[in-house]
């Protein structure tokens, strides 16, 4: 069946292509190169409508030097920020020169995507453009003919406070004033703004009457009704016309500091220092719009720790009180009921009044009581919550009726855990003597006992060491010992277990490679790891398609076979950026998220999630949210990958 563009998906831009694509990435395309610029792709012979279909032209684009990899196909952009709203060409996932007259240029949609191979002659560059999905067919990628001529850029958008810098004769200076400290907006922040005569607000003007604008609008933005929203860090001019009125203040735009950060499969959130939960990425948080830049969660108390899972939700507040909110098909947020989707509100328990821990995952949750038994709630399709008790109750998280609970259930009342962690189909907590438990699904050894049979109720993990803490990923599982060594277990087809060998499986745990000692781990579902080391720098091994490991290192294959071979890293690899970070958050698929001494989060991987609106693709190295376009800038990170 013929793939039209809308319907390309793409796991990772790799097909028969993989070799000139990763050295792609590698490549460091500089400035000032002289093929920075705007394109139009045309056929260089009329085509039939199938073929149109199977290869579609790209809109107009632009080459610039951004560094990004990832799965958002970006073409002509629609940039909402500039005033007035106005188009943007916006550049292909990644570029390089493969020769002194030669460049590939890839674009991606999902799960497929579009390579194009040009040579240069002059203002024009002709070659081939080949569509890929990861669907195998056997039958050949398609292929046409191309040529890529230079076309004008369209303006980048216009500083339109520069009209309002120059006021008719007999206009009154008026002043500015609004709630929020103009010194210090974070970033992702509202606030109304209120133009003011000596002791009185003008805003009741008509909306006609009053003209708001800003001096640059990558830093903030604001509406016709004075609603100004921080945007990325930096420093701008608020400005406000009105009849014979005029009135402008500066506002600064800060980091935000978080105390704690976690994401989801494509969202991330965070607790403030303040105990604000706030959220940003494709899903959107109970009662706020789709969004990519930090919002706060209204209506949800101060947290001191947040989990976010499959498009929900859960923290604790000082109490030791449960929040959840979001997606409850599953019976996940723990609330007495099932329904599609509920704000927040309280987990029921009626056998105890408060949490230590709270670990959210795909459809269902853990936590651990104040007495360090564990309970879990939502479904348990694979046996994930941890009981042998018949369950009365059916959900439906996905198209399947399935077993749940829709209050907490004890795991086991003679087990007592210090650290607990959940994903998708499997649970594994550290008890007080330091040993591993595990239950759920073991179709890849990721319980850790020796074994390929799943289990309901917890199997001890073999090893003779003894454990700190303990994180849960798509089909595998890794811990930190006591003395800081790493040991993950269960699936490596892409090396996500970063132990140096091509073996498929491990069922019991083994050393990661290298002489890194570790503050915290976190394996993802996307069949990557990172690791936060005593040092305070991170280490990430596995696949690098989603983003969570640097594709400037990823020197080995996955041994898959359902796929084509895909690039990855079987041994840990720098993630780069310089920064020292102090805490690690877990990801269940998105972006993977740190924050360094000041609490300022800093993301990779994830795109959406990761905290950056101008992010096309997945950012590597770690990118500091809210940094605005110079964040993506290809930083000094082509050295050797270090030997951890």
């Amino acid at each position: 069946m013929p793939q039209t563009w809308p319907a390309l998906f793409l796991l990772w831009m790799y097909s028969s292509s993989a070799s000139s694509i990763a050295s792609m990435v590698r490549a460091r395309v500089l400035r000032a190169d002289p093929l920075v610029g705007c394109y139009q792709m045309t056929r260089a012979a009329p085509s039939s409508p199938e073929s149109d279909a199977r290869i579609p032209m790209p809109p107009p684009f632009r080459l610039d030097s951004v560094f990004g990899t990832g799965a958002f196909s970006c073409g002509k952009a629609r940039v909402l920020w500039a005033s007035p709203t106005q188009d943007y060409f916006a550049p292909p996932i990644s570029w390089a020169r493969v020769g002194p007259d030669s460049i590939t240029i890839v674009w991606s949609n999902g799960f497929g995507g579009l390579v194009v191979r040009l040579g240069i002659h002059g203002k024009t560059m002709r070659g081939t453009a080949t569509t890929f999905s990861d669907v195998v067919t056997g039958a050949p990628d398609p292929t046409a003919d191309v040529i890529a001529t230079r076309i004008p850029c369209p303006l980048p958008p216009t500083d339109s406070a520069a009209l309002a810098a120059h006021p008719p004769p007999g206009t009154l200076r008026a002043a500015l004033t609004t709630e929020a400290d103009w010194d210090s907006l974070p970033v992702g922040d509202t606030t109304r703004v209120f133009l003011r005569d000596s002791v009185e607000r003008i805003n009741q003007l008509s909306r006609t009457e009053i003209r708001w604008y800003v001096s640059d609008t990558t830093v903030a933005a604001v509406d016709s009704s004075g609603l100004l929203r921080a945007r990325t860090i930096g420093r701008a001019t608020v400005i406000a016309r009105a009849p014979h009125r005029i009135a402008e203040h500066a506002v600064t735009v800060v980091s935000l500091h978080l105390a704690q950060i976690s994401s989801g499969s494509s969202e991330t959130c965070g607790v403030t220092q303040g105990g604000d939960a706030v959220c940003w990425g494709g899903w959107p948080p109970p009662g706020i719009p789709e969004t990519r830049l930090p919002t706060r969660l209204e209506g949800t108390p101060r947290l001191t720790t947040i989990s976010v899972g499959f498009m929900s939700f859960c923290g604790l507040d000082g109490t030791g009180s449960a929040y959840c909110g979001g997606e409850n098909s599953g019976g996940q947020l723990g609330l007495g009921y099932v329904n599609s989707y509920v704000r927040g509100g309280t987990v029921k328990a009626a056998e105890l009044a408060r949490f230590s821990l709270i670990s959210n995952g795909a459809d269902y949750a853990c936590g651990i009581a104040t007495d360090s038994t564990a309970y879990c709630w939502g479904s348990n399709e694979y046996g994930q919550l941890g009981t042998s008790a018949a369950l009365s109750e059916r959900c439906k998280p996905t198209l399947t009726t399935v077993p749940c609970a829709s209050t907490p259930v004890r795991v086991s009342p003679r087990l007592h855990f210090r650290d607990l962690a959940v994903a998708y189909q499997h649970t594994c907590g550290v008890l007080t003597d330091a040993t591993i438990m595990c239950w759920g699904d073991n179709s890849d050894g990721e319980l850790g006992n020796g074994s390929h049979e799943s289990s309901a109720t917890p199997v001890r993990v073999v090893s003779d060491a003894r454990f700190s803490s303990v994180t849960v990923g798509g089909s595998h599982t890794c811990a930190v010992a006591t003395d800081g060594r790493g040991y993950c277990w269960g699936s490596n087809k892409f090396g996500e277990l970063g132990v140096g060998d091509s073996r498929g499986t491990h069922d019991v745990p083994m050393a990661i490679a290298g002489d890194a000692r570790f503050r915290t781990l976190s394996a993802t579902g996307d069949n990557d790891t990172c690791g936060l080391t005593r040092s305070g720098s991170i280490l990430c091994w596995g696949q690098s398609q989603a983003g969570g490991v640097s594709p400037l290192h990823t020197t080995d294959s996955s041994t898959s076979t359902a796929i084509d071979t895909w690039p990855c890293a079987r041994r840990p690899v720098s993630q780069g950026g310089g920064e020292q970070f102090v805490f690690l958050g877990r990801s269940l698929g998105g972006a993977m998220c740190a924050l360094d001494r000041q609490g300022r989060p800093f993301c990779w991987g994830g795109s959406m999630s990761a905290g950056n609106i101008y992010a096309c693709g997945q950012p590597t190295p770690p990118v500091l949210l809210g940094g605005g376009p110079g964040a993506l800038w290809m930083r000094q990170s082509t050295a050797s990958p270090p030997n951890p």
